[in-house]
C-alpha cells in the first residue's frame, strides 16, 4: 500500500511537472505570436501611411490635371466643329488652326493618362 502511494504521487508530481512546462511553453509562445503579429502591423502601417502621404496626392493631382486637359480638348473640340460649320463662308484656314489646337489638345490627354 505504501509502496502503491509513492508511486501514485511520484506519477501526479511527474504530470503536475509536465502541465506546467507546457503551460510556459504555450505562454510563450502566445508571447512570440503576439510581438510578431504587432512587429508585422507597424510594417504594413507604416508602407500604407507612406502611399497615402505620397502616391495619394500625386494622383489626386493628377486626376485634376486629367480633366482639365479633358475639358481643353473638349473646347478645342468645340470651336473645330463650329468651324468646320463656318469654314465654308470664311475660307479654311481658321478650321486648320483649330485643327492644330485640338490635336495638341489630344495629345496631352494621352500623355496625362500615360502618367
Amino acid at each position: 500500500m505504501l509502496n502503491a502511494n509513492v508511486n501514485k504521487e511520484l506519477d501526479d508530481d511527474l504530470l503536475r511537472n509536465v502541465i506546467s512546462a507546457c503551460t510556459k511553453l504555450e505562454l510563450n509562445l502566445a508571447q512570440v505570436s503576439q510581438q510578431l503579429e504587432t512587429d508585422i502591423e507597424l510594417d504594413i502601417v507604416q508602407k500604407l501611411n507612406l502611399v497615402v502621404d505620397k502616391d495619394l496626392t500625386n494622383v489626386a493631382k493628377l486626376k485634376t490635371t486629367l480633366k482639365k486637359c479633358i475639358l481643353d480638348m473638349d473646347s478645342a473640340r468645340s470651336r473645330y466643329q463650329a468651324a468646320c460649320r463656318n469654314s465654308s463662308a470664311n475660307g479654311n484656314t481658321k478650321a486648320d488652326s483649330i485643327k492644330e489646337e485640338l490635336e495638341e489638345a489630344e495629345t496631352k490627354v494621352e500623355q496625362c493618362r500615360v502618367s
